[in-house]
C-alpha cells in the first residue's frame, strides 16, 4: 500500500492544480519585463548631459572651435559608451580612449584614406615680430628647444583647416635669416610631448632663406583628446625664423548631401474618366521617388492604378468613379549631386 500510495501522491503532483476537481488554478500574471538600465530615460539624459560636457570641455582647453560635422559624429559615438566612461571623460575633459578609438577612422586618422582639400596659400606662423607676425612664436626658434603652434583653428582660424577633422596638411617651411647651418623638425602635438623623430623637415644654412614643402601629420583629437596647439617644431644646429604656410589639408571624406528637387504633372478627371500623369526630372537630375498627391482625393469613388518610376520620372494612373471631379499632380523627387550640371 505504501508503494500505490507514493505513486498516487507522485501522479497528483504531475498533474496541473486546474485540473483537480475543486480546485482553482491561480492566476497567470505577465509582466513587462524591466527596462534595461542604458534605456531608462533618466540614464540617456544623464549620457547627453555628460557627453556635452566632455565636447565644451574639449572646446575650453583648445582654445578652438570645433568642425560642426566633426563635433556631431563626435557626439553620437560618446553616447554609445555608459555613463562611467563618459564620466571619467568628463573630469579629464577629453574623449574617452574607447570613443576615440571607434570615431577615429571615421573622421580622418592620419592611417585611413583621406581627401585633399587645397586652400587658397595662406600663413599660420611667422616668428619675425612686425606687422606680418603670425601665431604663437615671437623672435627665432632657439637651437635645441621644442615650440608649438596652431594648424587648424586656434591662432591660424583664418586659414580654414577645420579642427577636428582635418589631421594633415601640405606645409611650405621657411628658415628665414638662419644664424648658420641646420634643420627643422617638425611633429604632431601630443600630451605628453613625443620625442621628435629621426627625421628633419628642412635642412638650411646661413646666407639665405630656404623653403621646403611637404605633407605633415598634425595633432588629431580624436587620438590625442584635445589639441591646444597641432604642430611641435625645433631647430637644430643654429637658429632661425620660421614661416610656414598653409596650402591644402587631409581629412576623412564628407558625405554630400544631394541636391533635390520636386517636378509636378497636373491633372483632371471628371467623374467616369481616368486619369494619367507622368511627371519628369529636369535633365542632369534622375528620380528618387514619386507619388500622387492624395489631398485632392474625392471622399469615394476614385481607385489609384499605379504610381510608379517611369523612364525619368513618377508616372500616376487612376479612375474617377465619383460624383464629384477630381483634380490633383503627380510628384517626382529628383536628386542630383551639387555642382554638377
Amino acid at each position: 500500500m505504501r508503494f500505490h500510495d507514493r505513486a498516487a501522491i507522485a501522479l497528483i503532483a504531475l498533474v496541473p492544480l486546474g485540473a483537480l476537481p475543486g480546485l482553482a488554478q491561480a492566476p497567470t500574471v505577465l509582466r513587462k519585463p524591466a527596462p534595461a538600465v542604458q534605456d531608462d530615460p533618466r540614464v540617456q539624459l544623464l549620457k547627453q548631459d555628460l557627453t556635452e560636457a566632455i565636447l565644451g570641455k574639449m572646446k575650453e582647453s583648445s582654445g578652438k572651435e570645433p568642425d560642426v560635422r566633426w563635433s556631431g559624429r563626435v557626439r553620437r559615438q560618446l553616447l554609445t559608451l555608459d555613463v562611467q566612461q563618459l564620466q571619467e571623460g568628463a573630469e579629464a575633459g577629453r574623449i574617452p580612449r574607447l570613443a576615440r578609438l571607434a570615431v577615429a577612422p571615421l573622421i580622418g586618422d592620419s592611417g585611413h584614406d583621406l581627401v585633399y582639400t587645397p586652400i587658397t596659400p595662406c600663413r599660420i606662423l611667422d616668428t619675425r615680430a612686425g606687422a606680418g607676425h603670425r601665431g604663437s612664436i615671437t623672435g627665432p626658434l632657439a637651437p635645441g628647444a621644442t615650440y608649438s603652434f596652431d594648424v587648424a583653428g586656434g591662432d591660424a582660424a583664418a586659414c580654414g583647416v577645420p579642427y577636428g577633422p582635418a589631421t594633415a596638411a601640405v606645409l611650405n617651411f621657411v628658415a628665414v635669416l638662419p644664424a648658420g647651418s641646420g634643420n627643422l623638425q617638425a611633429w604632431p602635438w601630443s600630451s605628453p610631448a613625443t620625442p621628435a623623430p629621426n627625421a628633419a623637415v628642412l635642412n638650411y644654412g646661413s646666407g639665405f632663406n630656404i623653403a621646403n614643402g611637404l605633407v605633415v601629420p598634425f595633432c588629431d583629437p580624436t587620438v590625442v583628446g584635445t589639441c591646444p596647439d597641432d604642430l611641435f617644431v625645433k631647430a637644430n644646429g643654429n637658429g632661425t625664423h620660421l614661416v610656414v604656410d598653409v596650402l591644402g589639408y587631409f581629412s576623412a571624406p564628407e558625405a554630400t548631401p544631394l541636391e533635390c528637387a520636386t517636378a509636378t504633372a497636373s491633372f483632371s478627371a471628371d467623374s467616369g474618366e481616368a486619369m494619367d500623369a507622368t511627371a519628369t526630372c529636369d535633365a542632369g537630375y534622375q528620380v528618387t521617388g514619386g507619388g500622387l498627391d492624395y489631398s485632392t482625393l474625392p471622399a469615394t469613388g476614385t481607385y489609384i492604378h499605379m504610381s510608379a518610376r517611369s523612364g525619368n520620372g513618377w508616372r500616376c494612373q487612376g479612375f474617377n468613379d465619383g460624383s464629384s471631379s477630381w483634380q490633383g499632380t503627380c510628384q517626382a523627387v529628383c536628386c542630383r549631386t551639387p555642382g554638377l550640371d
